[in-house]
């Protein structure tokens, strides 16, 4: 039961009055001589004004508790909301903490990466700068601000915040980690791997560090480096699905299909709602000429991701290695609904109306692919015409 605090500070009141009377008419003897008895009003007055400031003293330190309490619970409640995935709950929660404390810096912050979480970039933003205002030096609130200049595009607002972060602790390791992201998304991709390799002798056991590193190699070629940075990464944590998906594609540019469709599965064992992990899968299969394998990763690639124009081109293709130019013409078609300006596409639908018979057709979509920049179709399509 509730303990009701106001009725047992009136009794606990009551009761100091009581012994203070007793007090009293036991040193004055209750004599009713007027400048005798007026000591004694002195001391019991002074002795019950004691009390109340006592309780006054329990009272605002009662609600200062309170209030703290309050605040933190909301943040508590908040952490766990964002860790349960229910990120909008959690923002709401940060928020009515930070209501409470306008200086309660972990709330800013929290609030700042679920913003990130559900991309309100900007949102963060306001938050990070927050936590700026109350705390110059702050390097998590300077890191994490880079983070979201980047997702922006804003690489020279993230570069500055990165090497801000780095300025005020050459500790962070967090700090190199967002400077090699924004470096390497700028194809800068020599300063990326010297900021990912300070990042790693700063937090060796970190798998997102070698897995940053490792995609950075995969993008210059250097593809046994790759595959050392990825199989670093998921040695260290084997539940990195971008890890096995990274060594898989590196085995793909290798021409070692069957290794790279290892990897994929194990990403996709991990991870089955990536669209990445299928179409990785399925480029694999077809380049081991499965093509009925690769359709069917290709089907679940764009049922995850329907708006992607390259995932009905890869369909195309293998339906095209399957001679059902149907499909692959209705394929390319559905490409180039979403993506009328890619040269690749109308160039790969010319091919499929060619091999149906239509040359007609492949001419025109020859010749728009040329308008578009790629015409090496055209010359042949323009001769096998005239020759009917």
């Amino acid at each position: 039961m509730a303990l009701n605090l106001a009725s047992e500070q009136t009794k606990l009141f009551d009761r100091a009055v009581s012994v203070v009377t007793q007090f009293v008419r036991k040193k004055t003897k209750i004599s009713s001589t007027p400048h005798r008895l007026l000591p004694a009003t002195l001391l019991c007055a002074s002795l019950i004004l004691g009390v109340q400031q006592v309780f006054a003293q329990v009272n605002t330190s009662n609600t200062t508790s309170q209030r703290a309490l309050s605040e933190q619970a909301l943040f508590n409640l908040g952490f766990q909301a964002q860790k349960s995935g229910n990120t909008d709950k959690a923002i709401e929660l940060y928020t009515q903490a930070i209501a409470i404390n306008s200086k309660f810096v972990e709330a800013y912050l929290e609030r700042g990466l679920a913003q990130v979480a559900i991309g309100n970039y900007e949102m963060a933003i306001t938050d990070f700068n927050q936590i700026i205002a109350i705390q110059p030096t702050n390097a998590a609130a300077y890191t994490n601000r880079s983070n979201a200049y980047r997702l922006l595009k804003n690489y020279e607002a993230a570069l500055r915040d990165a090497s801000r972060a780095i300025a005020i602790n050459p500790k962070f390791a967090e700090g190199y980690g967002n400077l090699g992201v924004a470096q390497s998304e700028m194809k800068n991709y020599e300063a990326a791997i010297r900021n990912f390799n300070q990042f790693i002798i700063i937090q060796p056991s970190d798998a997102k560090a070698y897995l940053n590193r490792g995609v950075v190699q995969y993008e210059m070629k250097n593809y046994e480096a790759a595959i050392k940075d990825c199989t670093q990464a998921i040695k260290i944590n084997p539940n990195i699905a971008k890890a096995y998906y990274l060594c898989g594609i590196v085995y793909y540019k290798l021409n070692n299909y069957e290794t790279a469709i290892k990897y994929h599965n194990n990403a996709i064992a991990l991870d089955s709602r990536t669209p990445l992990f299928y179409g990785g899968r399925g480029s694999a299969y077809f380049g081991l000429k499965d093509y009925q394998k690769a359709i069917n990763d290709y089907n679940q690639l764009i049922i995850l991701n329907p708006k992607n124009p390259m995932s009905y081109g890869a369909r195309g293709s293998a339906y095209l290695r399957l001679n059902d130019y149907e499909k692959a013409i209705s394929d390319y078609t559905q490409a180039i609904t979403l993506d009328p300006k890619n040269a690749e596409i109308y160039a790969l639908r010319s091919g499929a109306y060619a091999f149906s018979g239509n040359l007609l057709a492949a001419q025109i979509d020859a010749r728009r692919a040329c308008d578009l920049g790629k015409c090496n179709l055209l010359e042949d399509l323009n001769k096998a015409v005239s020759s009917e």
